[in-house]
């Protein structure tokens, strides 16, 4: 994968920036066609990557969100030396206060090397976006993802075990063909068991080429919607249970803009991933909302999927 050209342009308007460290994908969901568009992984190399994110932080982004098909693969295909965590370690070298967010990992490729370093890289959010799709072991096998249930909640027990403020994202799909109600139930309890603190759900929809188009089993289209908005709607819960056990907690803040309509700064802690999360709302004025200003918050209520903090000190 080539290193872009210096000085590209970057369209978020914020102070983040997306930086692609791989290109294509080894595993085989029967559901993507991403392999056979994408082709298989390759990884940039780490001083160039390591160099882009200098170039950056130079041009004043203050947050790096890691970005591949599988973020957790990186390096397969460089050989040993050439892993996340050794790249992990090289950003962090580079000093300085900003945050490096790994984005779109696989779950299966968790290791306890990956969460010791991020650990210890200060830089690094203690963030992990990692789509399970399902949890019952025959549709996982039936969409050629690894694991099991057993396997998924050892997984997330050991995050947890390892980085006790680890802030969970993750993407199901449901109306898979072959998902009847049961297997449907054991997603729902499986969700409420780990708590995740960031859910997308995604209705099933036979895409063109792949395995899963052809599968017999098919779930009607107006089921699979019903099915995703009763995940939605039990995720809405906890989301907002957890908002309201986070009155009065103090928090570092990014800050991307000031809003004007709603009188507010527009910032993001670091379990927030950008466009995908949520805001933390800022009473603050205008001039203490700079674009890629560091705050420190104390959340004081919760509006939906979005927090309301005041600003402590700068």
């Amino acid at each position: 994968v080539p290193n872009p050209p210096p000085g590209r342009l970057l369209f978020t308007g914020a102070p983040y920036a997306y930086l692609k460290i791989a290109e294509g994908c080894n595993h085989g969901c029967t559901f993507c066609a991403i392999p056979a568009i994408r082709g298989r992984t390759r990884s940039r190399p780490i001083a160039g990557i390591v160099a882009e994110a200098e170039a950056l932080l130079g041009r004043g982004v203050r947050e790096l969100n890691l970005i591949a098909q599988d973020v957790t693969a990186y390096g397969v295909d460089r050989g040993p030396s050439v892993n996340l965590p050794a790249l992990l370690r090289a950003l962090g070298r580079i000093g300085g206060r900003f945050w490096i967010r790994l984005l779109y990992g696989h779950p299966a490729l968790v290791t306890p090397a990956l969460l010791d370093a991020m650990g210890e890289v200060g830089q690094v959010c203690h963030y992990l976006d990692l789509p399970i799709q399902h949890c019952e072991g025959g549709l996982l096998r039936a969409m050629g993802r690894p694991g099991n249930e057993a396997a998924l909640r050892a997984t997330f027990r050991l995050i947890r075990a390892v980085l006790p403020d680890a802030v969970l994202r993750t993407t199901c799909l449901v109306g898979f063909p072959g998902e009847t109600e049961r297997p449907f139930r054991k997603l729902l309890d499986f969700l409420d068991e780990i708590r995740f603190d960031h859910l997308a759900v995604f209705a099933f929809s036979p895409e063109e080429g792949t395995p899963a188009a052809g599968l017999p089993g098919r779930v009607q289209a107006a089921e699979a919607r019903r099915r995703r908005r009763r995940l939605l709607l039990a995720q809405q819960a906890r989301v907002r249970k957890r908002a309201e056990e986070r009155i009065g907690e103090r928090e570092a803040l990014l800050v991307e803009r000031y809003d004007r309509r709603r009188g507010a700064g527009l910032a993001r802690s670091y379990g927030r991933a950008p466009s995908v999360d949520g805001w933390v709302l800022l009473r603050a004025p205008a001039s203490a909302c700079a674009p890629g200003r560091w705050v420190a918050g104390r959340y004081t209520a919760a509006s939906g999927y979005d927090l309301w903090a005041v600003r402590e000190s700068t």
